[in-house]
């Protein structure tokens, strides 16, 4: 392609009378590139690489010599804004009958007459005897047509261009077409000569040639100064006629005719009478040094039949910046990864190989509002992207007017992930194990996201959920009052999926682990209320009146019964009046009865002081015997005579065990020592306590404890008689 837009011609010209014809146009009027300089020419229209150094040495046409510095060595009558008089100019095909969209032409003669219109007569429009153009020759051309089967004293009407160059890429090449009037008749006797002479580092100035296309002959050594590339394909054979033609005249030893393209007489593209197929200069290079080229072509001998070279447009690559780097997109499937996902923007080391040594690296970041540097220009070739952007390479070339090179924008794209929630902890109460389903979890865990796009997971470790091979849970089984956490991974729908299709190109994007916390709690399961003893009582006056029906209770003798195998540490004990328990009892030891004298229900719970909404509950029945009730009276004997009889042998208080069965009675001798205690119908037969040593006969004091939460403690006297 052509680097620069050099067509400033008005549309009317492709309506031209020359357009309907089918030749290519050479030199065209109203296009800038028609009048260019040769090293303009070049520079534009054949060169392709943004940055290139290139630096014109000189160039040898029928308008004169000009070296390096400008300067005009010899003038002759035409000028380079001559169109038609020039042996060299630009070409574009009007249909596609020519393989090259547009070039460079360098002929033997007047580039003009190669196409346009159709030219029956023969082409030999180089100099005549005697003139500047035609005695100028050059050796290196000499040297290729000399060594051929068909050598000549002289070259004629030369036509050259030469240039430095610094190369990007590690291979030059560029695509050209040789043709010529001496294809015919003359093929087998006569060719005229082009080269393309390289050097540089590498390559050297003395190179063997196949210049007769014989392989029975020894190659031949030639001095050019460097090396002829335009050779037959991966042979050393110079391109020229009698090297590259039909066969149909002569044979050619090497059997080159599949180079050999059309003749061109009548309905050709050109007006030259045949031309090669399209080939290709190539010779490696190495990256960021500085070669030269020597593009020439010459009549061999005399000037009567032209022959001419077409350089394709673009094809002659010093190299481009490559795009560091695909889009990085959802769509694409490569996105980057939210939580700390990065990419080396940039080249390698590999690549940097084939790119000058004195280019810099600056990198961009491109929004709607501006261009951020985000890395200055240095010899750093990479820049970790750490965001989502559109972001740019370029290429600084400090060695040609700091020229810049620019890489296509590279859109980098994340997949979303959402913030790590607070989860709130299951609690659940169990009488025992218990299985929690969790995965009603999601909703809470995407709140205020699209679940469409995330993935939810759960599992019992961290290690698991970091485990592409785990299986997920939704569940997990507790013991009572225990805990475990489980594991959540959130993973964006589309980067797993396209993990899943390619597992070896891709990965998983997903938000760091974290987990929430189970908690099972235990319920305790209290024994029925029909399990537990009636606490009952006989009306006393500890409450009210001994008539009223009301009397004081204890209620906590029954905790050890309504515990069971729970602690007190763990769980808290609460009593009620109600089974709601909207009406807790303050203090249980000492309980009044008032709201449902004689016959009442206390309701029990016990607490889990984890989790307060974890209770067990029961209850028990009060009863209160009214006084009067004949079951209710209580005969404290005044005394008692343990001689063995067997009437009065122990101090039998008659109705206590029945109404009051945790009854106590302690007997203490008149020094206040304790004698013997009574408990559970253990009646004192005068005897010590915990000892069969009687007592002696006299008075003896008491204290009755009725520990039944209702009536205080008896105090009294009685005579043992022996």
């Amino acid at each position: 392609m052509v680097k620069k837009l050099l067509y400033g011609c008005a549309a009317s010209l492709l309506l031209s009378a020359t357009a309907y014809s089918q030749k290519i146009q050479i030199n065209p009027e109203n296009i800038s590139a028609s009048t260019m300089k040769p090293k303009d020419l070049v520079e534009q229209v054949l060169l392709s690489g943004e940055c290139t150094e290139m630096g014109w040495i000189s160039h040898t046409t029928n308008d004169g010599t000009f070296i390096n510095d400008g300067t005009l060595e010899y003038d002759i009558e035409h000028d380079e804004t001559d169109r038609t008089g020039k042996s060299y100019g630009f070409f574009k095909r009007v249909t596609e009958n020519f393989p090259f969209q547009n070039g460079i032409v360098m002929t033997s003669g007047k580039a003009y007459r190669a196409g346009n219109t159709d030219i029956s007569s023969t082409l030999g429009d180089g100099s005549e005897w005697g003139s500047w153009w035609y005695e100028n020759g050059d050796d290196h051309l000499l040297s290729i047509i000399q060594s051929s089967s068909v050598p000549r004293p002289a070259v004629r009407n030369v036509t050259i261009f030469e240039f430095t160059f610094v190369p990007l890429v590690s291979n030059l090449e560029f695509d050209y077409i040789f043709a010529s009037e001496e294809y015919g008749s003359f093929e087998c006797s006569y060719s005229d000569v082009f080269a393309f002479i390289l050097s540089g580092p590498g390559i050297s100035d003395v190179n063997e040639y196949d210049g007769d296309a014989d392989s029975t002959t020894p190659p031949v050594s030639l001095d050019l100064g460097g090396k002829n590339i335009a050779v037959v394909p991966n042979t050393t054979i110079p391109v020229m006629v009698t090297n590259v033609h039909s066969g149909a005249l002569c044979t050619i030893e090497q059997e080159t005719y599949e180079f050999y393209d059309s003749v061109n007489s009548g309905n050709g593209a050109i007006n030259f009478n045949a031309q090669t197929v399209e080939l290709t200069a190539q010779h490696p290079v190495t990256p960021g040094e500085t070669y030269t080229i020597k593009l020439a072509i010459a009549d061999a001998g005399d000037a009567a039949y032209d022959s001419g070279v077409f350089l394709e447009g673009g094809s002659f690559d010093l190299g481009i910046l490559e795009d560091p780097d695909e889009p990085h997109t959802q769509t694409n499937g490569n996105a980057l990864c939210e939580n700390g996902g990065s990419l080396e923007f940039g080249y390698t080391e590999e690549d940097i190989v084939n790119h000058s040594e004195s280019m810099l690296y600056a990198f961009l970041k491109i929004t709607d509002d501006e261009t951020i540097v985000v890395q200055e220009a240095s010899d750093d070739y990479t820049y970790t992207i750490t965001e989502p952007g559109t972001y740019q390479l370029v290429g600084v070339f400090p060695g040609v007017d700091h020229c810049v090179k620019e890489t296509n924008p590279v859109i980098i794209e994340y997949y979303p992930l959402p913030e790590i929630p607070e989860v709130t902890t299951i609690e659940e109460c169990t009488v025992d194990d218990i299985t929690i389903d969790f995965s009603n979890k999601v909703s809470e865990i995407l709140a205020g996201y699209d679940e469409e796009l995330y993935i939810v997971e759960f599992f019992n470790s961290e290690e698991a959920a970091e485990d592409f091979g785990s299986t997920p849970i939704t569940e997990m089984n507790l013991e009572g009052n225990s805990s475990a956490y489980v594991y959540v991974r959130v993973l964006n729908k589309r980067s797993y999926e396209n993990y899943l299709e390619n597992p070896d190109e891709s990965q998983p994007c997903y938000r760091e682990i974290f987990s929430f916390e189970l908690k099972a709690y235990l319920t305790p399961t209290l024994a029925d209320s029909s399990d537990f003893t009636e606490l009952y009582s006989c009306d006393n006056d500890s409450y009210g009146t001994a008539t009223d029906n009301i009397v004081l209770f204890d209620l906590t003798v029954q905790e050890q019964d309504i515990f069971g195998e729970y602690s007190a540490q763990d769980y808290t004990l609460e009593y009620a009046t109600d089974a709601d328990f909207n009406n807790i009892i303050a203090d249980p030891t000492t309980y009044a009865n008032v709201d449902s004298p004689m016959d009442q229900t206390i309701y029990v719970r016990l607490i889990n002081k984890l989790k307060t909404d974890c209770i067990g509950d029961t209850s028990f029945k009060l009863h209160v015997e009214p006084y009067a009730n004949a079951d209710c009276s209580v005969t404290i004997p005044e005394g008692f005579s343990p001689n063995g009889n067997g009437i009065n042998d122990t101090f039998y208080v008659k109705g206590l065990v029945e109404h009051f069965p945790n009854y106590k009675i302690e007997f203490y001798n008149r020094w206040g020592n304790i004698v013997y205690t009574d408990t559970n119908g253990n009646y004192w037969n005068g005897q010590l306590d915990g000892d069969k040593t009687r007592v002696a006969a006299g008075v003896y004091y008491y204290v009755l404890y009725y520990n039944d939460g209702s009536l205080a403690p008896y105090q009294g006297k009685l005579f043992l008689n022996r």
